[in-house]
């Protein structure tokens, strides 16, 4: 299914449908420069799957970071003016590190 509408109000409309995903495409107009407070919003309103791929379209000029919190991007490709980032979500990397490290001060011990 394809929605054409402002961003935010889509996101708010497929919550209420129960609408969880595994692959978006972010393509925010260039001037707004917001596609990784949609991506955290999707995160916050939990529509998407552990794992889920994004891939955000944007203006070459302007680098998001290669982390934002919950994701870390996977590749970058630069054509011309126009720059696609494919970010991976990533479920809770703060609790799986900290496990991480109680498994390996408890072998420490």
């Amino acid at each position: 299914q394809v929605y054409r509408n402002e961003a935010g109000r889509a996101l708010s409309a497929l919550e209420k449908r129960g609408k969880i995903f595994d692959l978006v495409f972010l393509d925010p107009p260039y001037r707004l420069k917001h596609g990784d407070e949609l991506m955290l919003m999707m995160v916050e309103k939990g529509m998407l799957q552990e794992d889920a791929i994004i891939v955000l379209e944007h203006e070459s000029s302007y680098a998001y970071p290669e982390d934002i919190p919950g994701f870390y991007r996977l590749r970058q490709a630069v054509y011309g003016e126009t720059t696609i980032s494919i970010y991976q979500h990533e479920t809770n990397p703060a609790e799986e590190s900290e496990a991480g490290e109680e498994v390996e001060n408890e072998s420490a011990n």
